[in-house]
Order: structure tokens, then C-alpha cells, then sequence
């Protein structure tokens, strides 16, 4: 037997594919959102895990209303930039809710991935990084159940543990 994922609550189901500047919400607890943005809808890496898939960035910028910001600052990421697949939007935990182009500012964001592996800093396209960037994660890759309990730690006090 599963266990119910309760950490998001359901708010739209759609098979409709994020686009590049897609906003969306997501509802930790009720009348409580938070706001991401697709800046890549068709990632190509090197990394096969990554390729195909959707990098978006999670603002923490929490609402009362699904109303869109007036402005979505990257500097103030609730995680670092990560990559998903389509299921957090099949399953409704993901509701887009507009769109807007994506920034120069948002492309230009210093992030990368730690391969604990080889330890090094990749870019998203695979390519290994000269410098340390200012913005990491290990991975890269997240679930909408891994934002959903990162979103409730951060919540509680705790850290995020990415």
C-alpha cells in the first residue's frame, strides 16, 4: 500500500506541455502559494537525465492568491534552479497559471550541479564548469514530491537538505 502524497495540494490537472516563461503555483498548506517559472522547456544536455526535460526556477515569494507577482526576481530562489519532468502539471500540483518571456537576467542566474562523483560543478548542458558557481545543487534533478517536502521544511524552519 502507498502512502498519500499530501505535501501539494491538487489544484489543476493538465497534459498540456510547460513552455519556455510559463508561471505556475503550487499549494503547500491551503491559500498558500508559491510561484515558479519554466525558463527552459526542452532542456538538451550531455546529462541524459536532464535532456527533455523542464528547468524551472521556485521563487520564495509565498502568496495568499494565485496572482501573479509583479515581479519574480531570481535573486530570490526558494531552491537552487532544478530540473523536472511533466508530472507535477499531469497530476495538478503544478497550475500554470500565465506566461511571460523569459529575462536576460533569469538566463544569466550563476547556478550549476555538483557530481559528488567526479566532484565537479557541471553547467545544465553537461559541460564542467571552470569556476564555482554562486547558485549549486547536487543533482539537479527534483520530483513534485521532493519540492512538495522541501517546501514544508522550509516551512517549519528546517533546511531544505538539496
Amino acid at each position: 500500500m502507498t502512502e498519500e502524497f499530501k505535501e501539494l495540494r491538487v489544484l489543476k490537472r493538465t497534459r498540456k506541455s510547460p513552455k519556455d516563461g510559463d508561471i505556475f503555483v503550487m499549494e503547500p498548506k491551503e491559500n498558500l502559494f508559491y510561484f515558479g517559472k519554466v525558463i527552459n522547456a526542452h532542456v538538451e544536455s550531455k546529462n541524459p537525465f536532464f535532456s527533455g526535460w523542464y528547468l524551472v526556477y521556485l521563487y520564495n515569494i509565498p502568496s495568499g492568491t494565485k496572482e501573479i507577482p509583479s515581479s519574480l526576481d531570481p535573486n530570490h530562489l526558494l531552491i537552487p534552479p532544478m530540473v523536472i519532468n511533466k508530472q507535477g502539471w499531469l497530476k495538478g500540483y503544478f497550475e500554470t497559471i500565465g506566461s511571460e518571456g523569459v529575462t536576460e537576467e533569469e538566463k544569466s542566474i550563476d547556478y550549476g550541479f555538483w557530481d559528488f562523483t567526479r566532484e565537479k560543478f557541471y553547467s545544465l548542458s553537461g559541460e564542467v564548469l571552470k569556476n564555482n558557481p554562486k547558485i549549486f545543487t547536487g543533482y539537479g534533478l527534483i520530483s513534485y514530491g521532493g519540492i512538495g517536502r522541501c517546501i514544508h521544511r522550509l516551512l517549519s524552519g528546517q533546511p531544505h537538505n538539496l
